[in-house]
């Protein structure tokens, strides 16, 4: 069934002052959505470092333990070294109490001994001298300074950086035979230290001092001292500086600020692109509260904010047409209703009834009377309703030509055709035809002596198709104005009345026209849709 539709635009019981911004909203949303994302982000890096410092430090005790082991076997092999150069041959023959022969032999033992610890030093680089003490001949050799006197007492070597190594069993209330001193390069050993470590371990060996716990833990910061050689020397190991809880801190703060930058942007994208048309939707939607359809939105973006001020002209523009429809529709209807409640065709009726009355026709009187009554019950009745069944507009054609008999009494035939019980259920808007008969003896029949009247009514493809010929008169003059009365859908007139109403009712698919028949007779021909078949309900 045909309605024309009613959209109510905004509900007025609402009050604009309680809206609330949908940017606000979507940017609150953001925020709250932003805000765990955020901290699950610096739960995992605090995780992600914990577990990394725990692998650092477990990695950091083996190479600390590996590296104390490598410098207890540097030691120990230059220990070695030095315990086998206290039994060479040239220097045990120094430490004697032989006596040489002349000073040539003496020099030539004195520089064999230095060759030795010379080459004992050039093998290892962890030594940068080498002394030998000889009390027997109260004489210090060194690969670096030669020969030179020397008291060799014990008592010089107390609480030094040398390694001093007497010959076994010889050492005894602060006397010896010959000892080995070895004094180490500690630049080059912390530097070749720190560089094997990669600079993740940070080594310093030094004098042990006081330090006697091998293995303590020193100053908090995850660092070891250990003893090595004996306890002679202390190897400080501590990590390399880092700084994890600084950069920790760092991605925190960075990521703190990535986000508030991001929400800043994000609000900044929802006012210049969301918010403007937004804003413009509502304010052409007050306007259409307000019954102004001359509102129109920009619809030049690129975005789905284009379809939505497209799709809202275009129903601005159905609206105002619905609404100029519906004032045309309820003019036409009352002009209709006048045309139809003709005073005239009434008027003829009751004299129509005084002349058989006075005749003593009183059976064709009440018959008529009775067609007269059905007739104006069923305009009465109908002016107003949106269908009515075709059987019931037939049925109602019928009365009016029943009155037309009787009027013209033997003077007019009429062919009329049966519906099919099919055809009976269509339906189709009131008064859609008798006007179109009505107009034929109003203009064409009116002259005629012998009137001809032939009704058709097919269908075909849901195509409704009444056709309404005659067999009077219609000149040239007459037959143009009728063209313009239906193309300027003219309410006063007949054709006019229904073309205009086939137009709001049914759009281009309802069509009204008229042709010329070959005896200079009309023919009318409408066309309409076929929109409702079945029971009427």
């Amino acid at each position: 069934m045909y309605s024309i539709f009613k959209c109510d635009i905004v509900n007025p019981g609402m009050k604009r002052d309680k809206y609330h911004s949908i940017a606000q909203r979507i940017s609150f949303l953001f925020l709250i959505l932003m805000i765990p994302v955020f901290l699950l982000f610096c739960l995992m890096l605090y995780i992600q470092f914990h577990y990394q410092n725990e692998a650092s430090d477990e990695l950091f005790v083996t190479r600390a333990s590996n590296m104390a082991e490598m410098l207890e076997g540097e030691f120990d092999d230059i220990n070695s070294a030095c315990m086998d150069f206290l039994y060479d041959e040239e220097l045990v023959r120094l430490a004697s109490d032989l006596v040489y022969k002349t000073d040539y032999d003496l020099m030539k033992d004195y520089e064999a001994v230095i060759d030795t610890i010379a080459s004992i030093g050039v093998n290892n680089d962890f030594i940068e001298e080498i002394q030998v003490y000889i009390p027997a001949k109260q004489r210090m050799l060194s690969d670096i300074s030669g020969i030179h006197e020397s008291d060799c007492s014990v008592s010089s070597f107390v609480d030094s950086d040398l390694i001093f190594i007497p010959l076994p069993g010889t050492c005894e209330d602060g006397l010896y035979s010959h000892a080995v001193a070895v004094k180490l390069d500690w630049d080059y050993i912390n530097s070749y230290l720190n560089a094997i470590s990669g600079g993740e371990i940070r080594f310093t060996l030094t004098g042990a001092e006081d330090m006697t716990d091998y293995g303590s833990e020193s100053d908090g910061n995850h660092g070891y001292s250990v003893l090595v050689a004996d306890g002679r020397y202390r190897l400080d190991i501590s990590p390399a500086p880092e700084t994890d809880n600084g950069i920790l801190a760092a991605i925190s703060i960075c990521s703190l600020l990535a986000v508030i930058l991001i929400a800043y942007f994000f609000i900044l994208s929802l006012r210049y692109i969301i918010k403007p048309p937004l804003d413009g939707l509502m304010e052409g939607f007050s306007h259409l509260e307000n019954g102004d359809y001359e509102i129109q939105l920009p619809d030049g973006r690129n975005d789905e904010f284009a379809l939505i001020a497209g799709s809202f002209n275009h129903l601005v523009s159905k609206l105002e047409e619905t609404d100029r429809y519906k004032s045309l529709l309820a003019k036409a209807e009352y002009e209709r209703l006048q045309n139809w409640i003709n005073p005239h065709f009434l008027y003829n009726g009751f004299f129509m009834i005084s002349n058989l009355c006075r005749l003593d026709e009183v059976e064709l009187a009440s018959k008529l009377s009775s067609h007269l009554a059905k007739y104006y019950q069923y305009i009465t009745r109908h002016s107003y309703s949106e269908d009515v069944l075709l059987s019931d507009e037939i049925e109602h054609l019928n009365e009016y030509i029943e009155i037309q008999k009787i009027r013209f009494t033997g003077k007019l035939d009429v062919y009329f055709p049966v519906l099919t019980p099919d055809m009976g259920l269509i339906h189709l808007p009131p008064l859609l035809i008798e006007p179109i008969v009505e107009n034929s003896f109003v203009h064409g029949l009116k002259k005629m002596e012998y009137k001809k009247l032939m009704i058709d009514i097919r269908l075909s493809d849901d195509v409704l198709t009444v056709s309404i010929e005659n067999n009077g008169v219609t000149s040239d003059e007459e037959f143009m104005k009728l063209n313009r009365l239906i193309d300027d859908k003219d309410e006063s007139s007949a054709v006019g009345n229904v073309a205009k109403r086939l137009f709001l009712r049914y759009g281009t698919s309802g069509k009204i026209a008229v042709s010329r028949r070959e005896d200079s007779g009309l023919c009318t021909l409408i066309c309409l849709p076929v929109e409702t078949r079945g029971e009427d309900v």
